[in-house]
Parts: C-alpha cells; sequence; structure tokens
C-alpha cells in the first residue's frame, strides 16, 4: 500500500474522532474532543496530519507530532487501515 501524509483539515475532523472512538482503536489512543483537534490544528508545535492511501486519498490514519519542552519531537502514529 502506497501512503502518504497530509495535513488534517476541520473537514477531516468526523474521520478522526470516528477512528479514535472506534472499540477497536480506543485501547491504543487517547481520545480527544473535537474541540482538542480544532485546537491542534492552529498549534504551531502540533503537526496534525491524515495519513492516505494512494491514488484514491483514501485516509487510513492519524499521525500527531508534538515539540515538547527542550525541542524533543514525539510522534504519534495511528495507523488504522
Amino acid at each position: 500500500m502506497d501512503i502518504e501524509l497530509r495535513r488534517t483539515t476541520a473537514n477531516d475532523h468526523p474521520y478522526v474522532l470516528a477512528a479514535e472512538g472506534d472499540d477497536e482503536n480506543r485501547r491504543f489512543v487517547a481520545v480527544w474532543p473535537k474541540e482538542k483537534h480544532r485546537a491542534a490544528l492552529d498549534d504551531l508545535r502540533i503537526a496534525h496530519l491524515i495519513i492516505t492511501a494512494k491514488p484514491q486519498s483514501q485516509p487510513v490514519g492519524l499521525s500527531f507530532w508534538r515539540t515538547c519542552r527542550a525541542n524533543i519531537e514525539v510522534l504519534n502514529l495511528c495507523a488504522l487501515w
């Protein structure tokens, strides 16, 4: 499967919330409310990304990069396909 990463948009929130809230996924991810996802889109310390399968650009997962103290990058990758 070929994949690509793209920035999450507000239009992706239904997918993001459904993916996080799915019974199979919930035990592996911290479920954020919609407001926290919306705020993350404007937070320069967070790269909120959608993983899509090419060529149809079908969403198959999520990725969050956060800059923490001392410029340490933390990656949360949720591949949900």
